[in-house]
């Protein structure tokens, strides 16, 4: 707990978003999707990859989802738990498209770039 006020407060001194946060997550996920493809992992290891990537940013974006959710009125547990299955669904979304990608050569364009 310590640790996610610690996050929200960095991130509210930097002046970030939760859009921002968003970004910077995502963008780091297409750095290791992109990384993966150009070492062809499998996509079991893609998966494993992804679950172990991005620690600050993947901090970052719970910890905002969390302050979000209880500033729309959500329990600590309520909003934990949605900022659980929040970061669980952006991994599967990458996740998801590795296959299709790998099979037809192509990569993942951050944003902003």
């Amino acid at each position: 707990m310590l640790l996610s006020a610690v996050s929200a407060l960095v991130l509210m001194m930097q002046g970030g978003t939760v859009a921002d946060v968003i970004t910077d997550y995502s963008n780091c996920l297409v750095e290791v999707t992109n990384a993966d493809l150009d070492k062809e992992l499998s996509g079991v290891d893609h998966a494993k990859a992804l679950q172990d990537s991005c620690p600050d940013e993947k901090q970052a974006y719970w910890d905002s989802t969390v302050r979000d959710e209880m500033g729309f009125g959500s329990s600590r547990a309520e909003a934990e738990q949605f900022a659980t299955d929040e970061v669980a669904a952006m991994i599967e979304t990458y996740n998801a498209q590795y296959g299709d990608l790998k099979s037809r050569n192509v990569r993942l364009v951050k944003k902003g770039d």
